[in-house]
């Protein structure tokens, strides 16, 4: 494995493969931090790589790395003696059992497969007059072993029980939070909540607390591991995704965005799942969200967004109307 310096290009942040290289991009303020890799047949670390000062544009570490097999290993960033999971991770390792602890070494990132077959479905980029829906938690829905399913509480548990949702007429699958998320709260973050280090006392009271819903800040370019029967959630959200299609129905995805989260990041986010997984829409939830700008966003016209509130002339004007309505207020009032 060898490194070579190149002109810094930071973005997308996180690890992508470019050329022969893998570039990881890294935030932080630290002059201490780097890369972890790990292997990921025995989760052995096989070596830690510090990011230069050189290779740092503003808070941006950004380094090239060559002769890596990424579908060999895993991933982390440090900064000083902390090690951080990464927060813009296109995937995580699976197989992890939901409602487990977790601290961030748990957390290991791990490279997309190329090699998924859509099989020529598209979205159906149905109307709302036509459009049926119903919202649903990933591992509620099928959990419970009347639900008949082989993969309980999964992605795939949906595409089994898909007959039956088509059968009673639902058009439009609306998921509660399925990107990353920790269940109970990591060390870290427990910290970040009480501004100071945890007592015992306090870790366990507060480690102990579930978020089964999922509405806090979280992983937003990495399916739900726990949400997958097998290793690889992202391969079996594809699953579901194009198994709605070819059943011409859609999926609309709910992320909530505390005020923690970059605002300008937003659009990224939604962009990549439309790209990435050709999901059909997403409900937003959170406060000062730029619904506007992303209502504008070129990529995303056609793809359906939901909130509390759309100032519809500052999308389209007082002349303009939109070639498909994709916007939809969404509203406890209206439920």
């Amino acid at each position: 494995m060898t490194e070579n310096k190149m002109q810094i290009k930071p973005y997308p942040l996180g690890a992508h493969h470019e050329s022969d290289y893998i570039r990881f991009s890294f935030v932080s303020r630290e002059t201490s931090c780097g890369i972890l890799l790990y292997d990921r047949a025995t989760g052995k670390r096989i070596n830690r790589i510090p990011f230069s000062q050189e290779e740092r544009l503003g808070n941006i570490y950004c380094k090239y790395v060559r002769g890596l097999e990424s579908e060999k290993i895993t991933y982390q960033f440090y900064q000083g003696s902390e090690v951080i999971p990464d927060e813009h991770a296109r995937a995580f390792l699976g197989g992890s059992k939901y409602g487990k602890n977790k601290n961030e070494k748990d957390m290991r990132a791990v490279f997309l497969k190329a090699d998924f077959e859509w099989d020529n479905t598209a979205r159906p980029g149905l109307s709302y007059a036509e459009s049926i829906c119903y919202c649903m938690h990933v591992r509620g829905f099928t959990k419970h072993p009347s639900s008949g399913v082989e993969h309980r509480g999964t992605f795939l548990g949906i595409v089994e029980k898909l007959p039956y949702l088509k059968d009673s007429g639902i058009t439009t699958l609306e998921l509660q939070p399925a990107y990353e998320f920790t269940e109970l709260p990591t060390q870290r973050e427990m910290e970040e909540e009480l501004g100071h280090a945890v007592t015992g006392q306090e870790k366990e009271l507060l480690g102990s607390r579930l978020n089964y819903w999922g509405y806090k800040k979280g992983y937003y370019y990495a399916p739900k591991a726990a949400y997958a029967s097998g290793e690889d959630a992202s391969w079996e959200f594809k699953m579901l995704v194009r198994e709605l299609h070819r059943n011409h129905m859609e999926l609309v995805m709910q992320f909530y965005f505390p005020k923690s989260v970059n605002r300008g990041e937003i659009a990224e986010i939604l962009r990549f799942w439309v790209l990435e997984y050709q999901v059909d829409g997403f409900r937003l939830m959170g406060e000062d969200l730029p619904v506007a700008l992303l209502a504008k966003d070129p990529a995303l016209v056609d793809t359906k967004l939901w909130f509390d509130w759309i100032d519809t002339e500052a999308v389209y004007g007082r002349e303009e109307s939109p070639t498909y309505t994709n916007l939809a207020e969404y509203r406890d009032d209206y439920l």
